[in-house]
């Protein structure tokens, strides 16, 4: 449907003798997609800094050329939340029957209007300095930040199921949010040969201070949450005979339920009480479950190398990901014949599965991939039903991102042919990756629409240019 903003805004410089630096914004937005009384929200900030090196008491004139501290607060609003919610609405829709040969449709019951619901806030405070050395060419940047999102949209407090509709949305949850990034510059010069160097390094962790869960259950947000938490079973290898499998100690019904065989997952019992389950699926009694890891990007990097040297010029940019844990045992492509026929495409990884000695193939006790089955079986899901830390993949990566190589022709040359300027170039992007993740492009692996793992590799490209300015 329809919806509408409004907003008003307005900014405030101060600079005095570019030493001391002030900003304060103010903004006032209204949606039409909040109800009357509920659609304006103030969103102000401020920001300060001091440059400290033009100070005449400033002691590191002869070692650090620039130094400045700076440090900024402000909120930010945000609105995104279907239309109108705070509206009941009649649900109308055709049904399947027939009666006098005729689809009816049916009005279904009207939802429960979030009558007070408005803004979402995020505020964002955040410190941070520059500073300029060894004849400015070290140059470091750093900013540490801390964002609360407060007012938080999510479901209400959970009513019985005999209400006969959803809860309303309410403004409740928070989440805060801790990071820091920091830049590292060097650029030099040697007769004719010059260079520069920047990486860039980020981190963030976001945790969940406040959400309307009191049995803190797993398949939702909880208090304490760290985003990505991965929760699943650990795992002990793989049974390797018959008397492997009659001896083991742990019941393992919970996953399967009827028979176990060599080559098929072992999982370790956590809570001691002689079975694998998950207890309450709570975080105060989540039975043999555990965090194995978290899928948030950690430590995301880049690296931007650049030289030129007598007309020619090179340009390299590196970036990557530190650490970050990736589930993917549930996906088509990583469990390969073991997922059905509709995706038995084989990869030469999926040969690395659990064989003993009768197969032609020979014996594989080590495989990474337990004993697969024919998918109308029905029993590939006693490996692969639940996260495990056996086949939980490693998400970081480095890649060669893109690279120049360009000579640019001496002028005297081109100016015979009227000519100002011109450049030859060849160039390649994503050149090569360095990764652990099995099967999947790092970069790519979120695909589109929300389909985990459905999306085709970046490609990599190489080009060969001419630029012309006349």
């Amino acid at each position: 449907g329809h919806w509408a903003t409004q907003s008003v805004f307005g900014r405030l410089n101060y600079d005095f003798s570019e030493k001391y630096l002030l900003e304060i914004n103010g903004r006032y937005d209204g949606s039409s997609r909040f109800a009357p009384g509920k659609r304006w929200g103030f969103f102000p900030s401020v920001s300060a800094g001091w440059v400290f090196s033009k100070e005449n008491f400033y002691p590191l004139k002869n070692i650090v050329e620039f130094l400045k501290f700076r440090g900024s607060y402000g909120v930010l609003g945000n609105q995104n939340v279907a239309n109108y919610l705070y509206i009941p609405e009649l649900p109308v829709s055709q049904t399947s029957y027939l009666f006098g040969g005729e689809q009816y449709w049916c009005v279904g019951m009207p939802n429960l209007s979030s009558v007070n619901l408005t803004w979402e806030k995020v505020g964002t405070l955040d410190f941070g300095f520059d500073l300029q050395t060894l004849n400015n060419r070290l140059g470091v940047t750093f900013d540490w930040y801390k964002s609360r999102t407060f007012d938080l949209v999510g479901p209400g407090q959970a009513l019985p199921a005999i209400l006969g509709t959803s809860v309303p949305k309410k403004n409740e949850g928070e989440i805060t949010t801790l990071g820091w990034e920091t830049s590292v510059s060097w650029r030099n010069r040697v007769g004719d040969f010059a260079y520069g160097i920047t990486a860039v390094i980020s981190d963030y962790v976001r945790t969940i201070t406040k959400y309307t869960n009191p049995t803190k259950i797993l398949t939702t947000y909880y208090e304490g949450m760290k985003l990505g938490e991965i929760w699943g079973l650990e795992t002990a290898g793989l049974f390797q005979s018959e008397e492997d499998v009659e001896s083991w100690p742990v019941d393992q019904s919970f996953i399967y339920s009827g028979t176990w065989y060599p080559g098929d997952v072992k999982y370790v019992d956590q809570n001691g009480d002689g079975k694998i389950d998950i207890g309450d699926n709570t975080k105060d009694n989540p039975g043999d479950k555990k965090i194995i890891g978290n899928s948030t990007p950690r430590y995301q990097f880049g690296v931007n190398v650049n030289a030129s040297w007598k007309g020619f010029d090179l340009s390299m940019l590196f970036q990557g990901i530190g650490k970050r844990d990736l589930d993917v045992r549930s996906l088509g492509t990583f469990r390969g014949p073991a997922n059905g026929p509709l995706h038995a495409n084989v990869y030469e990884e999926h040969l690395d599965f659990w064989r003993d000695e009768t197969s032609p193939l020979g014996a594989n006790p080590d495989a990474y991939f337990p004993r697969p089955y024919a998918q109308f079986v029905g029993q590939n899901g006693k490996n692969y039903n639940y996260p495990t830390t056996r086949y939980l993949q490693n998400g970081a990566y480095m890649r060669l991102k893109n690279i120049q190589l360009g000579y640019t022709i001496p002028g005297h040359i081109t100016e015979k042919v009227k000519v100002s300027n011109a450049r030859i170039y060849v160039s390649g992007e994503n050149v090569f990756t360095l990764k652990k993740l099995m099967l999947y492009d790092p970069e790519s692996y979120n695909g589109r629409y929300g389909r985990i793992g459905d999306q085709y590799p970046l490609s990599r490209v190489f080009s060969i240019g001419l630029n012309v300015n006349f």
